[in-house]
């Protein structure tokens, strides 16, 4: 075999591996939790007050770090709660902490931060009237769907995920 005829079979290999890495990582696509979605509303410590403890309805809350790649594969769920809980559960996301905030630039919302003492990122607590009722679980876990939410979101809206 010639040279020619090596480097055509090595590129086509090369290729064939750059396609099924594309593939791949499609299906394990992740969602920025930053960026603004239409269902999920944006808070802060100058409007958590407002939005989360006075709100009518219960509101679920996401506590994430951009930088935090478990936060960006939760991202979809909270998305998928929100669009079906639409009028029967109010769903909010704040930045709480990112790997690459250093200790002299601060704390996104430290208020909040330190008010909730969350010690691991996501984390989701629901709230209503005001009252925290229940905080799930630190960290991602893909085959636990909300163990300890579901059985309060049954109660609070009737309808689990």
């Amino acid at each position: 075999m010639e040279v020619g005829e090596y480097a055509k079979k090595y590129f086509k290999i090369i290729l064939s591996i750059l396609v099924i890495c594309s593939i791949i990582g499609c299906a394990f696509r992740r969602i920025d939790p930053s960026v603004k979605y239409a269902d999920v509303i944006d808070v802060n410590d100058t409007n958590f007050e407002e939005e989360v403890l006075y709100s009518e309805l219960p509101v679920l809350t996401f506590f994430y770090g951009a930088g935090c790649k478990p936060c960006w594969q939760e991202m979809p769920r909270v998305r998928k709660i929100a669009d079906r809980a639409k009028g029967k559960l109010k769903v909010c996301k704040i930045e709480v902490a990112t790997v690459y905030v250093l200790q002299s630039q601060g704390i996104p919302n430290p208020i909040v931060s330190r008010r909730y003492q969350l010690g691991g990122l996501p984390t989701i607590i629901i709230f209503n009237d005001g009252k925290e009722v229940v905080r799930d679980f630190n960290g991602v876990h893909p085959n636990l769907y909300y163990t300890d939410i579901n059985p309060v979101l049954q109660s609070l809206i009737g309808e689990k995920y």
